[in-house]
């Protein structure tokens, strides 16, 4: 058998060899593709000739392969992208379902396919959802036959509890491991007032925007997540976090990865969260946040009931350029021309209880984007948009070139905005002494390296500590591999 796996170092080929292609006892030919970065991998298990008696040890030996094997035709190839886990046996167990990458419709279909009548569907989607039910046994409204079938058939999560950590303000960090094993992706509980807690949930194992600003961004973005891996995080949360009784309010989807690049699973998994037979969530609890992906905000508003926020953090386009590239595609002026013509939200089937006003974001960036200018530059940008200004002090991380703007001066810009009849608020850092904050999440990973630094306009290398010249590295060059 031969495999086509996309390695991006050595060293990952190495540990994946390791991990999972030596523990089946294959004998492996491999082969460095070089620039393309893509290793063929030869493998064949250790055969022997049986009969009633053992097979002896040479006729095990002598089936062996060697290196000097011809190479595969197209039709033998299989790729693995991301270096996915590898079959090294056909007689691995069968892929179990993973129910939760289904909407209800999808699962009443499902069960059809079972032999089952439909309404089992419906069940079976409240027990996942509304229940959180952990196991089948768990499950006592469905036929002690129906959940046999279904233990051999399905799995209910689609993402494992890594670990859990708690800040000193109550913030609680939750690390899920992905079950293909290409790395965690992290969501967070933040406490509110009157105990009313905000999930955010990730979308992306990494993040492809190479905002400046990120840690998240440093990943690279090494894959979407599924239907399923979203919805979980909301689910395990409630199942695990919350006492009985009790719900999770709020979620906003601002968390690892750029909901925009995974539109599908994003907009079905906030279907589900609202869903009546689940976790019932109000449209106006849950938030997605996106970097000014103007298609996908089309697609958004008119699909989804839930909330529209915009990571703003720039007052033009020279700044937004630079620390968030996306803006390159979408510029200011595209991107508020845009959502002044998409609000107050009018779609007649939603009704008139819906979205209003866009929620901006807008990062605190010391030097960079907190002046008075920027300021002025804010109001022109938004005085025909209804909307609503969060504005962030910057939370930072290793390797990190920026700094937060000094809270005093945040308050001095939230005042200036405010008298021009702007609603404007300041969010209280959570979690962000133990990288819990908005935008500290994430990690390193073998299987994706770090987008490239982009050059800062000349007038803010100073602020940077960037050499103007080019000759040696800033702060974020010479740390950016050091991330905890």
């Amino acid at each position: 058998m031969f495999v086509s796996i996309w390695m991006p170092s050595r060293r990952g080929l190495t540990q994946l060899l390791g991990r999972s292609l030596c523990a089946a006892d294959s004998k492996l030919a491999w082969k460095w593709a070089g620039s393309s970065k893509r290793v063929v991998v030869r493998m064949m298990a250790h055969e022997s000739t049986t009969s009633n008696s053992e097979a002896s040890p040479s006729s095990s030996s002598s089936s062996s392969c060697s290196t000097s094997c011809s190479p595969p035709s197209p039709e033998s190839m299989v790729d693995i992208f991301a270096a996915k886990a590898v079959e090294t046996s056909p007689a691995s167990a069968p892929k179990l379902v993973k129910l939760k990458n289904m909407s209800l419709k999808q699962l009443e279909d499902w069960v059809e396919t079972l032999g089952e009548k439909r309404f089992r569907g419906k069940q079976l989607f409240r027990q996942l959802h509304k229940n959180q039910a952990a196991s089948f046994d768990e499950m006592t409204d469905l036929a002690k036959p129906f959940r046999e079938k279904l233990k051999s058939v399905a799995q209910i999560d689609s993402l494992a509890v890594k670990a859990s950590h708690v800040a000193p303000d109550g913030t609680r960090k939750i690390q899920y491991q992905l079950l293909d094993g290409l790395g965690i992706i992290e969501s967070v509980l933040i406490p509110g007032n009157n105990d009313r807690w905000t999930l955010c949930v990730s979308t992306q194992l990494g993040c492809g925007m190479n905002c400046q600003f990120c840690f998240t961004a440093k990943m690279g973005l090494v894959r979407n997540l599924e239907l399923g891996e979203i919805v979980d995080q909301a689910v395990i949360a409630q199942r695990l976090y919350m006492e009985p009784g009790r719900r999770i309010p709020n979620i906003v989807v601002m968390g690892m990865g750029e909901a925009s690049s995974n539109p599908d699973n994003v907009i079905q998994a906030m279907d589900i969260w609202m869903d009546g037979q689940g976790m019932e969530f109000s449209h106006n609890k849950i938030t997605v946040s996106t970097a000014g992906d103007i298609p996908f905000i089309k697609r958004l508003l008119k699909e989804s009931k839930a909330n529209l926020a915009i990571s703003l953090n720039a007052s033009n386009n020279e700044v937004r350029n630079w620390i968030m590239p996306i803006n390159r595609k979408y510029p200011l002026e595209d991107l508020m021309k845009s959502v002044q013509q998409a609000l107050p939200r009018r779609n007649s089937d939603f009704g008139s209880d819906i979205q209003k006003k866009v929620f901006f974001e807008y990062v605190m960036l010391k030097g960079i984007n907190d002046s008075l200018e920027d300021a002025q530059n804010v109001v022109r940008l938004v005085s025909h948009v209804p909307c609503k200004i969060n504005l962030i002090p910057f939370n930072t991380h290793i390797g990190s070139e920026f700094e937060s703007t000094p809270m005093e001066q945040i308050y001095k810009f939230q005042d200036f905005l405010v008298k021009k009849g702007i609603l404007v608020t300041i969010r209280t850092p959570k979690g962000d002494t133990n990288q819990m904050a908005c935008g500290q999440l994430g990690g390193p990973t073998e299987f994706a390296r770090s987008p490239p630094r982009l050059k800062a306009p000349e007038r803010f290398q100073k602020v940077l500590n960037v050499p103007a010249s080019g000759s040696g590295k800033s702060r974020a060059e010479k740390t950016e591999n050091r991330m905890p």
